[in-house]
């Protein structure tokens, strides 16, 4: 490593107790020669000439001479030890990063003169909105958006997210500048195309380097979410084990990262997508948000999180700045767990999801893989541990065919609903080992693997009817009442239901996907007959008796 370089202004010290290396002055770029060296770590780059070339830069500083034009193309990097210096005496002259081209510094130096980095929204639409942060000081909100709706003083569509409400608040874009680290919700601009379009943001302003601090609240367990972002003009890492963000920050938030994700045309889905340790959980089933971000925060990327009781503010360092080019919104990895995601829908398209995992170090306790259910959606689906509602959830590692893990259902309206694996990852992948859908209601199991579930359920939260479990094991309830059986038979093409010397309020018959085919009330007698047509089929009938007691049979009718 180096202590320090001598020459051409890299003299700035590098880390202590390391050895002195002599290096090179500088790597002018000029019209006529291009580069006279090679630019390597220990020059100072130069700009004299207009520049825009797809390469990977590395230097000890950069400076942008007067009238120069030099643009970094996408998918190429600058990496600098040191500072940054573009000239402020002619108007023309400019340093651009293009849409994924990062720019990372090493050092907690001083920038001087605005650069302007690039970075394109995913395929939005007009009324649809963005978490941004800023990778450069001195960005005027509106400035960055100028047409983004902006009637003083309610009807604004800038916001910052209030911890104490848990809702987004107006802020002026006027008199208000993006803060080093925060994330500002911004709706599309108001001539931003209906259909889904890309948005190409530009952020101008000198570029945030170094060590920095960001203030965060927790003011109770329901009142510790933060709307914070990248800093830098260049990704940063979140899972490594040494500089990663979440690594550094571990004592003052918790494990997940929510991504905004709600669109104009999915108002009834969740707002977000839940990250943890290379696990996303989708906000719609639209193939922009199932994608992962794969331990990487963008440039540009505002993200929620959530502050441990005590926590007044996380970091954030060059050590965590990686010169990843490669858009968040496209990269896919192969998992390094064993996963299951789980669909939930509606006959509307209304959409949520969760995931259950099995990996090393995980738990049936709460530990650092779990993430919390938003549950902002219209409907919702999680897991239950420890009495919480869980949108990813880690179970004990290795697994085992017993285990058991409860579902929590949020459904908003009367109607049907369905239950469906949406991908896999490890062992299940190869579909050998059962997933069933346990609806306790009718005690009726259906394996995912081979099929989707389909149910009827009323507006509200079920935590008791539907269950994941690995092992076909049915437990029907007995069917005796005070003492007397609950017989269920076919006579003819009739259901007979006799409670013998008990009395019966209603029945109800459903098909194995819940839906109910046949429904009779107020009958207060010990027997009925009940005819559902000649469809053949298995159904579950649901005798209820005066007394309250409820008894589920499957019939083959």
């Amino acid at each position: 490593t180096i202590l320090k370089v001598n020459s051409g202004g890299c003299d700035r010290a590098l880390s202590p107790n390391t050895t002195s290396v002599l290096v090179g002055a500088k790597s002018t770029y000029s019209a006529v020669t291009g580069w006279d060296f090679s630019p390597v770590t220990g020059r100072e780059i130069i700009f004299d000439a207009d520049y825009n070339i797809a390469a990977n830069l590395s230097g000890c500083s950069c400076t942008v001479n007067p009238g120069k034009v030099v643009t970094i193309p996408s998918g190429s990097s600058m990496i600098l030890l040191n500072s940054i210096a573009v000239d402020t005496t002619n108007p023309i002259t400019s340093l651009t990063f293009e849409n994924t081209a990062p720019l990372i510094q090493i050092n907690n130096v001083a920038n001087s003169g605005k650069i302007s980095v690039k970075r394109n929204s995913s395929q939005l639409m007009r009324l649809d909105y963005t978490l941004w942060s800023s990778p450069v000081a001195g960005q005027n909100l509106l400035a960055f958006s100028p047409a983004t709706y902006n009637v003083a003083p309610s009807n604004i569509r800038f916001y910052t997210y209030n911890t104490t409400s848990n809702f987004y608040s107006i802020i002026p874009p006027a008199s208000n500048s993006f803060a080093f680290g925060l994330g500002y919700l911004i709706r599309m601009p108001d001539n931003h195309p209906t259909t889904p379009t890309i948005w190409p943001g530009q952020f101008t302003g000198i570029p945030n380097n170094g060590n920095t601090s960001v203030p965060i609240s927790y003011i109770s367990n329901t009142q510790a979410f933060n709307s914070i972002g990248n800093p830098y003009p260049s990704p940063i890492n979140l899972y490594d084990i040494t500089n990663g963000f979440m690594k550094v920050n571990a004592a003052n938030i918790e494990s997940t990262i929510y991504f905004w994700r709600k669109t104009n045309s999915n108002t009834a889905n969740s707002g977000y997508c839940s990250y943890n340790n290379n696990i996303l959980v989708s906000a719609t089933n639209s193939t922009f948000n199932g994608t992962n971000p794969n331990g990487v925060i963008q440039t540009g990327q505002g993200f929620l999180i959530t502050a441990k009781p005590g926590a007044t503010s996380v970091l954030f360092n060059n050590d965590m700045r990686i010169a990843s080019t490669v858009n968040q919104f496209n990269k896919t990895v192969e998992a390094d767990h064993n996963t299951i995601w789980l669909n939930l829908t509606n006959d509307i398209n209304s959409f949520a999801q969760t995931a259950v995992t099995y990996r090393p170090n995980g738990t049936n306790n709460i530990d650092d893989y779990d993430g919390v259910n938003l549950n902002d959606g219209q409907i919702s689906v999680g897991s239950s541990a420890n009495n919480k509602n869980y949108i990813i959830q880690s179970r004990l590692f290795p697994f085992n065919e017993t285990d058991v893990v409860p579902l929590i259902v949020k459904t908003n309206t009367s109607g049907n609903y369905t239950f469906a694996i949406d991908h896999l990852s490890g062992f299940f992948i190869n579909r050998t080992q059962p997933i069933y859908l346990k609806d306790k209601l009718f005690n009726v199991l259906t394996d995912l693997n081979n099929g989707n579930y389909t149910f009827t359920a009323t507006s509200g939260t079920d935590s008791n009817r539907f269950e994941i479990v690995y092992q076909n094991i049915l437990s029907l309830p007995a069917n005796t009442a005070s003492g007397n059986a609950v017989v269920v038979y076919k006579n003819n093409t009739d259901f007979v239901i006799n409670a013998g010397n008990a009395a019966i309020s209603n029945v109800k018959i459903y098909d194995l996907q819940g839906r109910l085919l046949l429904s009779k009330v107020n009958i207060n007698n010990s027997e009925v007959r009940l005819n559902i047509g000649n469809v053949n089929q298995m159904v579950i009938i649901k005798t209820t008796l005066i007394d309250g007691q409820v008894f589920s049979t499957k019939a083959l009718n």
